[in-house]
C-alpha cells in the first residue's frame, strides 16, 4: 500500500498539462488546454485538462479524472502503478508497505494539528478583532502599515497577546497538550522549569499560512515591542507532512485563480509584499518569506503558470537571490522577467506611495528579461574590467543553458551577442560546452544516489484497475429527479462552501449547509447512487477546517467517484434551465474560459434560483410517487388498497399543488 501522504504529495507535485503532454497534443484555450481524445476516434478536439482544477474531461466519450487516473488509464495500470509513473517523472519516491501501528498514529497526530492550526488561526483573530489589546498593539500595526479591514480579514491576520493563555485554551476546546506542544504554538523552555508552557507567538502580529488548498500549515509572527535577544519574527517549525517551509509560498491559495487566469506570477520576498500588492489590486503574487527559493517552490508555481516576474529587493540579498531563481525557472521551462525595485524600496513601501493604477503601470513599464537585468546589475564601467566582463558573459552563458526548448535558446543566444558585443558563435560555443558539461554530470550519477524503485509484481492494488472495471460507467438515469440531484451536486462542489444568508446574529449559513439541512430536514435521500455517495460524504466532511469539495472529490480514494467529480467540475451550469427537462443536465464545456464578469452573474443567478430548485426537487419526487401510485392502481394487484391509494393520490396532488405555487411567489 502507497501510504496516503505520498499519493498527496504526488498529485501537489504533478502538473496535469506536463504529464497528458507526453501522451496528447495540446493548445491552450483561455484558462484550459484543449486536445484530441487519446481514448475515442476524433477529428475535432474535445478533451479538455484543466490545470488549475487539475482534471481532465472529454466533452466527447465522457471519460474524466485526475493526473493519476489519466495515467492508470492510458497505460491500463493499477492505481499504484500510476502513481508510481507519476512520482518518478517528478523525481518522488514511492515505497509500498503496510501501515503499521506507529504510521497510523502519526495519521491521526497530522489530522488533529490541521484541525488546532484551523482553531489557532480563528483564535488568534478573535484576538485581534475582540479584545483591547488586540485592538491597539495589533490592528494598530496593521493599519499603520496602510491594511485595510478587508485585506486584514482576508488573510485572517490576527494577534497573540502578551500572555500564556492558548494551551489552556485549546485544552478547553478539546485538544491534546501533548498535540498542542508537539505543533509549537506551545512550548517548553530549553532549560529551567520544565513544568512551565509558554506561547511561542505571544506579543505579535500573526500571519497564518495557507497551501494552496486552504488548510493552515503554520504561523509567522512579528513581535510587537523590541526585546533583547529576541528576534523580530517567529516561524511555526517545521513538521514533516504538516509544514515543510521548502514546500510552501505564502499567498498561494488566494492567488491560484488569478495566476491560472493570467498565466503569469508575481514572486517577492516577504509577506506584507504580498498582503499589500493584493490590496492594490494585484492578486497574482506569492512570497517565498525569508527562504532561498526551491526547486518544490518553482514546480507548485509551474503548476498554474508559464511566466513568473521576479521582483526581489535592490540590496545584495536580493539580487543574489533573483539571480539564482532566474536559472531554477529557466530550468523548469518558465518564462522568466524582473523587476528592479528602487534603492530602499519594495513592493510594500511602493505600493502606498503609488495608486493602483500607477503600481500596476509601473510593473508593466519595468520588467526586463534576465539578460538585460544582469547587466544592468553589473554598472555601466563593467566592460572596462576584463575580469568581471568575463564573470558576466559566463553568468549570462549559464542561464541561456538552463533554457530547454531550443528556439528560445537560439533567440537569447543571438539577443545576449547583439547586447555584449560579442561574436554569436563564442556565446553559442560557451552554451553548449556548458550543456554538455550538466548532460555529463547527469549521466555520472551513481545508482546508489537514484530512488529505488519497486518490483510492481509485489505491489497492492488499492483501486482496480481499468480491466476490472467496467469500460463504461453505469448509465445515469435520466429522470426528471436524477437530472436536478446532478445539478444539486454540481452547485455544492463548485459554490458549497460560499455563503448563502446571513442569520440575524451576524453567522452565515453556507450553499453546502443551505442545501444538506434541507435534505436531512425532509429525510430525502438521492435516487442516484453516484450522486448519493457524494452529497453523503459532502455531509460527513463539511463541518472539517477547510474542507475543500474540489480538491476532496477529484483525489478520491474511488476512482469513479473522481471521474464524477470532475466531469461535474467541468461541465457548464445548467441551474438556470432546471425546469426544461429537454435542456436539463446537457454537458457543455467548462465556463472557466469566460470573463470573471460572466461567471459571477452566473453564479449569482444559481444562488437566486436555488430556493426554486429545492422545491422543484420535492416537486419530482411527488412525481415519482404519483405515477407509482397510478400503475399500482391499474395493475390490478393491489384493489384492496385502493381506497388507501385514491387517499395518498388526493394527498400528494394537493402537497404538489402548495409547492407549486411557492415556486410561483419565489
Amino acid at each position: 500500500m502507497i501510504e496516503r501522504q505520498v499519493i498527496e504529495r504526488v498529485y501537489d507535485t504533478a502538473n496535469i498539462v506536463d504529464v497528458v503532454s507526453d501522451y496528447v497534443s495540446l493548445k491552450r484555450r483561455g484558462a484550459n488546454y484543449i486536445g484530441l481524445c487519446p481514448f475515442h476516434t476524433e477529428r475535432t478536439g474535445s478533451f479538455t485538462v484543466s490545470p488549475s482544477k487539475g482534471i481532465y474531461k472529454c466533452f466527447g466519450c465522457g471519460e474524466a479524472g485526475n493526473v493519476i487516473t489519466f495515467v492508470q488509464k492510458i497505460e491500463s495500470c493499477s492505481f499504484p502503478e500510476a502513481v508510481k509513473k507519476v512520482a518518478k517523472k517528478y523525481g518522488i519516491e514511492v515505497v509500498e508497505k503496510d501501515r503499521t501501528q506507529e504510521e497510523i498514529q502519526r495519521d491521526t497526530e497530522r489530522d488533529a494539528m490541521f484541525r488546532l492550526n484551523d482553531f489557532a488561526r480563528n483564535w488568534f483573530e478573535q484576538q485581534l478583532w475582540q479584545t483591547d489589546e488586540g485592538q491597539s498593539v495589533g490592528l494598530g500595526y496593521f493599519r499603520s502599515r496602510g491594511l485595510r479591514d478587508d485585506i486584514i480579514h482576508l488573510f485572517h491576520l490576527g494577534y497573540a497577546p502578551n500572555r500564556n493563555i492558548f494551551l489552556d485554551e485549546a485544552k478547553k476546546a478539546g485538544f491534546e497538550e501533548d498535540i498542542i506542544l508537539k505543533s509549537g504554538i506551545c512550548s517548553i523552555p530549553a532549560e529551567g522549569d520544565q513544568t512551565r508552557r509558554y506561547d511561542r507567538f505571544r506579543d505579535r502580529v500573526i500571519f497564518p499560512w495557507f497551501n494552496y488548498s486552504g488548510k493552515v500549515v503554520a504561523f509567522n509572527g512579528r513581535i510587537m515591542r523590541a526585546k533583547e535577544n529576541t528576534g523580530k519574527y517567529v516561524n511555526s517549525h517545521e513538521i514533516e507532512g504538516i509544514f515543510e517551509k521548502r514546500r510552501e509560498l505564502y499567498g498561494i491559495f488566494f492567488a491560484i485563480k488569478e495566476i491560472t487566469k493570467q498565466q503569469l506570477c508575481y514572486l517577492v520576498e516577504g509577506q506584507l509584499d504580498v498582503i499589500s500588492m493584493v490590496q492594490a489590486g494585484i492578486s497574482n503574487v506569492v512570497a517565498s518569506s525569508g527562504t532561498a527559493l526551491t526547486e518544490q517552490q518553482v514546480r507548485l508555481i509551474k503548476r498554474y503558470a508559464k511566466n513568473i516576474v521576479i521582483m526581489y529587493d535592490a540590496d545584495a540579498a536580493g539580487v543574489k537571490a533573483a539571480k539564482r531563481a532566474i536559472d531554477m525557472f529557466l530550468s523548469e521551462g518558465i518564462n522568466v522577467k524582473l523587476i528592479t525595485m528602487p534603492e530602499g524600496e519594495d513592493p510594500d513601501s511602493m505600493t502606498h506611495k503609488m495608486s493602483s493604477e500607477q503600481f500596476a503601470k509601473y510593473l508593466e513599464d519595468n520588467q526586463t528579461d534576465f539578460v538585460q537585468y544582469k547587466i544592468n546589475r553589473a554598472g555601466n564601467d563593467v566592460r572596462l574590467n576584463p575580469e568581471k566582463f568575463g564573470e558576466l558573459v559566463n553568468e549570462i552563458c549559464q542561464s541561456i543553458a538552463c533554457i530547454r526548448d531550443n528556439i528560445s535558446r537560439s533567440v537569447f543566444t543571438q539577443y545576449a551577442a547583439q547586447h555584449l558585443s560579442i561574436d554569436e558563435r563564442e556565446i553559442q560555443k560557451k552554451v553548449n560546452s556548458l550543456i554538455a558539461e550538466e548532460i555529463e554530470k547527469r549521466n555520472s550519477k551513481t545508482y546508489a544516489e537514484t530512488p529505488p524503485s519497486v518490483d510492481r509484481d509485489n505491489s497492492t492494488s488499492e483501486t482496480p484497475t481499468p480491466s476490472q472495471t467496467p469500460a463504461t460507467p453505469p448509465q445515469v438515469q435520466t429522470s426528471k429527479r436524477v437530472k436536478i440531484e446532478k445539478s444539486l451536486v454540481q452547485i455544492l462542489l463548485r459554490m458549497g462552501q460560499q455563503p448563502f444568508f446571513t442569520y440575524d446574529d451576524g453567522t452565515t449559513c453556507s450553499v453546502a449547509q443551505y442545501v444538506i439541512s434541507s435534505l436531512q430536514n425532509d429525510k430525502t435521500i438521492f435516487k442516484d447512487e453516484a450522486y448519493r455517495t457524494i452529497i453523503d460524504e459532502y455531509a460527513a466532511h463539511d463541518d472539517e477546517p477547510n474542507f475543500n469539495p474540489e480538491l476532496f472529490f477529484t483525489t478520491h480514494t474511488d476512482p469513479e467517484i473522481v471521474k464524477l467529480a470532475s466531469q461535474l467540475l467541468l461541465d457548464r451550469y445548467q441551474v438556470s434551465k432546471i425546469f426544461d427537462n429537454d435542456k436539463l443536465g446537457k454537458q457543455q464545456e467548462t465556463n472557466d474560459n469566460e470573463p470573471e464578469e460572466k461567471n459571477a452573474k452566473e453564479q449569482e443567478e444559481i444562488l437566486y434560483q436555488l430556493p426554486k430548485i429545492m422545491l422543484q426537487y420535492k416537486i419530482s419526487i411527488i412525481a415519482e410517487m404519483l405515477e407509482q401510485i397510478k400503475s399500482d392502481l391499474n395493475d390490478g394487484q393491489h384493489v384492496d388498497q385502493s381506497e388507501t391509494l385514491l387517499i395518498r393520490q388526493t394527498q400528494l396532488k394537493q402537497l404538489q399543488m402548495q409547492i407549486n405555487a411557492a415556486i410561483k411567489k419565489l
